[in-house]
């Protein structure tokens, strides 16, 4: 070749690859360098998007919080047992209350402290959380504190208002109380029936609930999540040592503004309600949220929720993505296997988007096409068409397909149209209704029972539409209206009851007068036979008589304490305050007097006063006391007790002696008519006693029971579910 051909050929060879080459390598270099801006863009608005919805979701979970706080509030300042406290106050709806408020602070596990305290700022009642095992605080430890400052501000708002504290640590003896406890107290004002205010309920919420979960959504951060008060202190921050700088005199000056700046502080506390922008310290997030906004009390000073990615973190990524590009653009074959990687990727990525999207979307789509009532969205014009609705919609409406009831209007499905007019009026004034109850039909004209709850809506144009739920409960009606028919039989068959046992009655008096007559014949002319003719019998003869004055007797008590036990059943309860410690004292007495040179110890516990007919209980105090009694005759020194428990449960009496007792094996005889467990000899009865007691109890819509052992005494128990007034 020559010289001239050679140089020609590498001339054109050069041209060509350098026609090609520098295309590619400016192309190549091209789409890496959108690729990185791209992905720096990327990574941004992730990072952004994220933290965004941080902030968004932690300022949620704030409000949902103090919505719960502020209902558990004004619930409890309402709550039935504090307002009958308020009407009666006595001692034993004071232990309502107290039950009451023990039963919500161990149920609802969020409160640290329940406290109630009158309009002179004395506390009534105040109940510890105790780390879950919840205890009332004794009468004797209540104080009172009116001098605190929030007490008199509590006690100085109107209705339904409240009052919250900062979120601070508690305090205890004029220290940190250790381990820490973060805590926001809640009080409200408590206003009786009449619109007299009465006092406040004080509620301390256990924080580090909502720190905890604030700490769960910080996990999922690119950044740090804090949460600041008004001063700009940590009242959750990267690590404890940082936090609550306003209650630690070493802490007091890690401040938000002395560490990232005044002006971004200022920006945040005076600026926008929430914002995120770039800054050499990092990419910030926050929102600016008023915890103490209870609908009712707008004062207090805000909360700040921020989010921190370092900009140490966003420059990481930055040079990891231009170490690649570096890398990338030095070899040309691993750089287009790499770009279509990562073309690939995105691709991929965005693809696998719009996928979970769709998977969404069926998801709903599903559920609302698997729920066994109506869905659907509907106009409130004058025909109101169906927008959409959901399979269950064409069943409840005898549909053949969707298409034929979204052609049906909807208007036309109401049996009165009154009640379609009603309907709307009522949604749009109140923005949703919830199970309103209507005559609806089907398209084949069959009617049935509906209930509908709809929520009023706008869509992009401001056009007016209804969201809603409508459910067939005709078979509930039904059972309803067969509920109602049984209670007017119930009340029928009461009535014919209330004959029978006037019938009754007249029979006992009947069969009491007319068994009494030959009674008294036989034990009278018994005793005459014994006085006038004994003489003339010999001692078995005198022996018979008088075992037949025995057995008279003995069928007249007998006829006696059938009557007390028929007359218990029949008798209604009136209702009224009982000392039951007065009682248990009288029938002491009344022993006393009838065998005065017996000594009993006894024992009765006072403040024992319960809910109930007075002349029942008498009885239940009276054959109580009298069996301890009688079983305690063989004993040296006869003790006798009676009192009361009170568990989680109920409020439980006792009568406890140290008699002969009996054989638990036969405890289910008991409380029958004429069962005894000891031998009629040993100690007289008629075995009547206990199973008039029961009926009493019974009554009271209570129970009784007893524990014993043979020469160990014995202790009977009984509950009274006392009916309370109104």
């Amino acid at each position: 070749m020559t010289p001239n051909l050679r140089n020609t050929w590498n001339w054109q060879f050069m041209d060509r690859f350098l026609r090609l080459s520098v295309p590619l390598v400016l192309v190549l270099v091209v789409v890496l360098w959108l690729l990185y801006r791209t992905q720096m863009t990327a990574t941004l608005t992730i990072m952004q998007v994220n933290e965004r919805q941080s902030i968004q979701l932690a300022s949620q979970t704030i409000d949902a919080i103090f919505g719960v706080l502020r209902d558990d509030a004004l619930y409890l300042a309402e709550h039935s047992s504090l307002q009958e406290w308020l009407d009666i106050g006595d001692i034993w709806t004071r232990l309502h209350l107290t039950t009451d408020f023990f039963s919500f602070i161990r149920h609802r596990h969020l409160y640290d402290q329940i406290s109630f305290l009158d309009e002179n700022g004395q506390e009534v009642v105040h109940i510890n959380w105790n780390d879950g095992q919840p205890i009332v605080v004794p009468a004797i430890q209540l104080r009172n504190k009116l001098e605190h400052r929030y007490v008199r501000d509590t006690l100085a708002l109107n209705e339904k208002t409240i009052l919250m504290s900062p979120f601070d640590l508690n305090i205890e003896h004029n220290a940190i109380e250790q381990p820490t406890k973060p805590t926001i107290r809640l009080n409200v004002p408590v206003f009786d029936s009449d619109g007299l205010k009465r006092g406040m309920v004080v509620l301390n919420y256990r924080g580090q609930r909502l720190l905890d979960r604030l700490r769960a959504i910080a996990e999922q951060n690119y950044g740090k999540l804090w949460l600041l008060n008004a001063d700009g202190y940590w009242l959750m921050g990267s690590h404890s040592e940082m936090e609550w700088g306003f209650m630690y005199p070493e802490r007091q000056t890690l401040r938000f503004d002395r560490e990232y700046g005044e002006d971004i502080w200022s920006s945040m506390l005076r600026g926008p309600q929430h914002d995120q922008w770039m800054h050499e310290k990092g990419l910030f997030t926050y929102a600016r949220i008023g915890p103490t906004k209870l609908r009712d009390n707008a004062e207090g000073e805000p909360w700040i929720l921020v989010t921190q990615v370092p900009s140490a973190a966003i420059a990481a990524s930055t040079a990891r993505h231009a170490r690649n590009l570096i890398i990338a653009s030095m070899v040309l074959a691993p750089l287009l296997i790499l770009l279509s990687g990562v073309i690939t990727y995105h691709t991929g990525r965005r693809r696998q988007a719009e996928e979970t999207q769709r998977q969404v979307k069926s998801r709903y789509q599903k559920l609302v096409n698997n729920l066994p009532v109506g869905v659907c969205r509907n106009t409130p014009d004058e025909k109101g068409r169906f927008l959409e609705v959901n399979p269950a919609m064409v069943d409840i409406f005898e549909a053949e397909s969707i298409d034929q009831l979204l052609a049906h209007p909807f208007s036309e499905l109401y049996c009165d149209p009154v009640d379609r007019k009603i309907f709307i009026d009522k949604v749009m004034r109140q923005g949703r209704v919830n199970g309103e109850e209507v005559r609806l039909k089907t398209l084949r004209g069959r009617e049935f029972d509906a209930a509908l709850t709809a929520v009023m809506k706008k869509d992009t144009t401001g056009e007016i539409y209804f969201d809603g739920i409508i459910e067939d409960i005709s078979v509930r009606k039904e059972g309803e209206r067969k509920i109602q028919q049984l209670n007017n039989s119930l009340r029928t068959r009461s009535k014919e009851l209330e004959v029978i046992n006037q019938e009754l009655e007249a029979f006992s008096y009947s069969v009491s007068h007319d068994l009494r007559a030959p009674l008294r014949a036989i034990d009278g002319f018994s005793r005459t036979l014994l006085n006038e003719y004994s003489d003339r019998l010999d001692d078995k003869g005198r022996d018979r008589l008088r075992r037949v004055r025995t057995a008279a007797q003995r069928m007249a008590d007998l006829i006696d304490d059938l009557l007390k036990l028929s007359r218990v059943t029949r008798t209604e309860i009136k209702w009224e305050p009982v000392d039951l410690t007065q009682l248990a004292k009288e029938v002491i007495e009344a022993l006393r007097q009838d065998e005065p040179k017996r000594v009993v110890q006894f024992s009765v516990h006072s403040g024992m006063t319960a809910y109930g007919d007075a002349r029942l209980l008498r009885v239940v105090m009276d054959n109580l006391l009298s069996n301890a009694w009688k079983f305690t005759n063989q004993r040296s020194e006869a003790i006798i007790e009676v009192g009361c428990n009170f568990d989680k449960k109920a409020l439980t009496y006792f009568v406890r002696d140290n008699g002969a007792g009996f054989d638990m094996a036969y405890v289910s005889k008991l409380f029958g008519a004429f069962q005894r467990l000891h031998d009629a000899g040993e100690f007289p009865g008629s075995g009547i006693g206990l199973a008039t007691v029961q009926r009493v109890i019974h009554k009271h819509s209570g129970c009784i029971w007893a524990k014993s052992a043979v020469d160990q005494g014995a202790i009977f128990y009984f509950t009274l579910n006392e009916k309370r007034s109104v």
